[in-house]
């Protein structure tokens, strides 16, 4: 999907290289402060975040996003779909990462596009 904003939230460099290749606008933020800022000033489809970011709960960005905006969770060891209602999907860091990163943010975006709850 060219021309889906997508706010990441985190400290991996590889998260946004993935929409890049697709033709999507990429906004990277390292923390939750950052984040307020950049959803002040952009719309965007999709947030990804790292569920563990330096000096915050990754989490924190699905709480701030509630009912507004679908979220793709990544963590290192368990799933968080969950944990709130649009956490869309939990993505466990193993083998091609990127591919399942980019799949699961589309599919949140055409749920959302669709009015459907975020809720997978």
């Amino acid at each position: 999907m060219k021309n889906a904003n997508v706010l990441i939230v985190g400290n991996q460099e590889n998260m946004s290289e993935v929409f890049l290749e697709h033709g999507m606008s990429v906004i990277k933020v390292a923390c939750l402060e950052d984040a307020r800022e950049a959803l002040k000033h952009y719309a965007f489809e999709v947030v990804v975040t790292d569920v563990t970011v330096p000096m915050m709960d990754g989490l924190e960005i699905a709480k701030l996003v509630y009912q507004e905006l679908p979220v793709v969770a990544i963590s290192n060891n368990s799933d968080h779909s969950g944990k709130f209602s649009n956490i869309c999907d939990c993505i466990i860091e193993k083998l091609d990462i990127e591919e399942r990163l980019y799949q699961a943010a589309m599919k949140a975006i055409e749920r959302r596009n669709m009015g459907i709850a975020f809720a997978a």
